[in-house]
């Protein structure tokens, strides 16, 4: 029979003792720890004694990106902008390389796209109302003025009315010429003793008779006859009015025959306007 010592149970042929798996797991876990232990101390200890220095030492200071402040102009197309690249202070001509390890600052000299292009903006000017002054018109209201006509008596009508002498005087037939007539008032009443002046002009006849005088043979108050011919004839004749004084009351009345019996009677009649 075997012999059971304390350190474990001998093997048949003198075989070694067999180890605990638990033991020998417990022992590969305490060394990663310790090991685990060591290192994170040794990286804690690189960290706080490495010199401290900026990843950007050296680098030029960078500018700082700003707008371009608008001005304002005249309405119109905006032109496109124009980059200028700055490095350190110093402008690059646009293309050209970097160098490395700067870092590089766009500035905008004109306007961004898509920015607002500031426009003039119009100032409304109050323009003063002139309010018109009405300027009184001065009216002149017309004077009605009686003047007074140049004559006080006209040919009734402006006519000089032609017959045949046998209507007046039967049986003279075509060896008889003369002119009748009448004067009126305002009132249409016959006047008597005015004056009718009958003349040719180669004065051959020149005669006054007075209105009344052939009032026997017209029938009328103011009738006057003058005899200018014993036979027809085409003459010309004149007849005005005149007052009893011969003063002029009438414009000149132009009587022509035309040298026929049926026109040998120039009745003239006169009418009183003022």
């Amino acid at each position: 029979m075997a012999e059971k010592s304390a350190s474990g149970t001998t093997g048949k042929g003198g075989a070694a003792p067999r180890r605990d798996p638990i033991q020998t797991a417990n022992m590969v876990t305490a060394a990663m720890l310790a090991l685990t232990i060591v290192v994170c101390c040794a990286a804690l200890l690189i960290a706080v004694s490495w010199p401290r220095s900026s990843p950007l030492a050296g680098r030029a200071e960078p500018t700082l990106f700003g707008l371009p402040s608008a001005t304002p102009g005249v309405a119109g197309p905006t032109p496109n902008p124009t980059w200028t690249q700055e490095i350190g202070g110093q402008a690059l001509a646009p293309g050209a390389p970097q160098p490395p390890g700067d870092v590089p600052l766009v500035t905008a000299t004109e306007a961004l796209p898509g920015m607002p292009t500031p426009r003039a903006t119009a100032t409304l000017t109050e323009t003063p109302t002139v309010t018109p002054t009405l300027t009184p018109t001065l009216t002149l209201t017309p004077t009605v003025t009686n003047t007074p006509l140049p004559f006080s008596y006209v040919l009734r009508n402006g006519t000089i009315i032609f017959g045949d002498a046998n209507v007046w005087r039967p049986g003279v037939g075509c060896a008889w010429q003369g002119i009748a007539g009448f004067a009126f008032n305002l009132d249409d009443q016959h006047v008597k003793g005015l004056l009718v002046h009958v003349w040719r002009a180669d004065g051959i006849l020149d005669v006054r008779v007075a209105t009344g005088s052939a009032e026997g043979i017209y029938g009328g108050d103011s009738a006057w006859e003058v005899v200018v011919s014993g036979s027809i004839n085409d003459d010309s004749y004149y007849v005005q009015l005149e007052s009893p004084t011969q003063e002029v009351l009438s414009d000149v009345v132009v009587v022509d025959f035309n040298n026929t019996c049926a026109a040998n009677h120039a009745l003239v009649v006169f009418d009183q306007v003022q």
